[in-house]
């Protein structure tokens, strides 16, 4: 392992010597932002792997859920669940913001499994992820099929709710619901600092094992080949020209998922290079940003970018 020095230094590339030579690049774009940036580019036809601090954990924000559906779509894969089956909204399920809570105010909510997976992803609503991880078994249970499945670095300490409460510094054991119409409990001014977020965030992952959940979703038979594709359209339907996706060339076809939390903007997702050379799987997440979220979606944007030069272009 390599260390160029620097707080966003490359620690690893796999490959020629171009390839140490971008995860330079993107190190130093990522300053830009300041905090500390991870980044794990995959090249799918010609097997490089480029590293920017890939194998530290950060914090993951709702790019954790790609696991999480990987996870659903492999039970369905085994039969356990279906699809189409209908799951209901419990009241512990309810999460505050989001679709589901803003515009599903009453109980008696069900919906097909699919139809929560597309919820969870193309939207990031978290009563829907809280769903799916009931569905799974709770966070312990998905960490421990990540690490087995694909490998270390992806931990899920709780629920989203519980999450949202730790934020906001609220008591774990309350009801979200109870609280929505209390202005003051979800104000910002109560709020976790970024430091803060960044040191007791419940969702942490390292940029290679987030990229290495889609690579093996997509190319190495994790789940089969329908629900691997199902997974596929749903992140393609996600904020199409936002993040990794927005400097890419008019035409672009990305698949991703991002994330958001105080002092953190991810995303990590799939780009389709041109001239049949395959796709890049990119991972970027970044903690402790004190800049405005604007700063940091510039600086995922631009690091897309040179990686997608980098491969469709210069090999």
């Amino acid at each position: 392992m390599t260390n160029l020095g620097g707080p966003n230094a490359p620690t690893r590339s796999e490959g020629t010597e171009s390839s140490a030579g971008l995860a330079s690049e993107m190190a130093r774009l990522s300053e830009t932002a300041g905090g500390r940036f991870g980044i794990a580019v995959i090249d799918t036809k010609l097997g490089a792997r480029v590293l920017v601090n890939g194998s530290e954990s950060f914090p993951a924000a709702s790019t954790f859920k790609i696991g999480l559906a990987a996870r659903v779509l492999s039970l369905v894969d085994q039969r356990e669940l279906s699809l189409a089956q209908m799951v209901e909204l419990l009241p512990a399920d309810r999460v505050i913001y989001g679709v589901i809570d803003d515009q599903l105010i009453h109980s008696g909510v069900s919906l097909s499994l699919v139809n929560w997976l597309e919820l969870m992803l193309k939207l990031s609503d978290n009563s829907a992820t809280d769903v799916l991880l009931r569905v799974v078994g709770g966070p312990a249970a998905l960490t421990d099929w990540v690490s087995r499945r694909v490998g270390p670095g992806y931990v899920v300490k709780r629920t989203t709710s519980e999450e949202v409460r730790l934020t906001y510094r609220l008591p774990l054991a309350a009801g979200t619901s109870c609280l929505a119409n209390d202005p003051g409990a979800f104000s910002d001014d109560r709020a976790m600092s970024p430091e803060e977020r960044a040191e007791h965030s419940g969702f942490l992952a390292t940029p290679s094992i987030l990229a290495e959940v889609l690579f093996k979703v997509w190319y190495c038979d994790l789940l089969q080949p329908q629900t691997a594709k199902l997974m596929r359209g749903i992140m393609q339907r996600c904020e199409p020209h936002t993040h990794i996706a927005g400097k890419l060339p008019l035409g672009t076809v990305v698949a991703h998922k991002s994330g958001l939390d105080y002092g953190s903007v991810n995303d990590v997702g799939a780009i389709t290079l041109p001239r049949d050379r395959g796709e890049l799987i990119i991972a970027v997440l970044n903690s402790g940003q004190l800049k405005p979220n604007s700063v940091s979606l510039e600086v995922i944007a631009d690091i897309a970018r040179v990686a997608f030069d980098h491969f469709a272009i210069e090999h």
